[in-house]
C-alpha cells in the first residue's frame, strides 16, 4: 500500500461503515483493510479472535499470549498486521492485492465471532 492512499494505483475507499466495523475497497472492489471500533473490543480480544481462525500463526505468539501493541501474523501464506489506527484497531495485508481472497476470509470470520456478541441489556424495573 502506498503513503497516497492508492493500491496497485487504484484509490481506496470507505464502502461499508456499521456501528462497529468499517471496510475499505479499490474502486475494483479489492479488500484492503478493515477497522474494528475499539470500543466494541479491545486490541487483544480482536488478536485472539483472529489467532482462532484455522491458519493465522502470530509472529510473536507465546502462552500465555499478551497482544499489547501493533501485531503481525500470517495466513495462507500471507503477511498481515493488527495496527491501532486512533481509537480503533485496523487489520490489513502487507500486500493487499495479493491477499485480497485471504482479507474477505479474514473479515467474514471476524464479523461471525464480533456479530454474535451482543450488546449488554440494561433493564430498570419500574414499581
Amino acid at each position: 500500500m502506498s503513503t497516497d492512499g492508492t493500491v496497485g494505483g487504484e484509490r481506496i475507499a470507505l464502502t461499508m461503515r456499521t456501528s462497529w466495523l468499517s471496510e475499505f475497497r479499490t474502486a475494483s472492489g479489492v479488500l484492503v483493510m478493515f477497522d474494528i471500533l475499539g470500543q466494541r473490543v479491545s486490541f487483544g480480544r480482536l488478536c485472539t479472535v483472529l489467532a482462532r481462525i484455522p491458519g493465522v500463526e502470530f509472529a510473536d505468539f507465546k502462552i500465555p499470549a499478551r497482544f499489547t501493541g501493533p501485531a503481525r501474523f500470517r495466513f495462507k501464506g500471507q503477511d498481515f498486521h493488527v495496527t491501532m489506527a486512533h481509537l480503533d484497531y485496523r487489520v490489513s495485508a502487507l500486500d493487499p492485492i495479493a491477499a485480497y481472497s485471504q482479507s474477505a476470509t479474514l473479515l467474514a470470520h471476524v464479523k461471525e465471532q464480533l456479530a454474535q456478541r451482543s450488546p449488554q441489556v440494561t433493564t430498570h424495573r419500574l414499581i
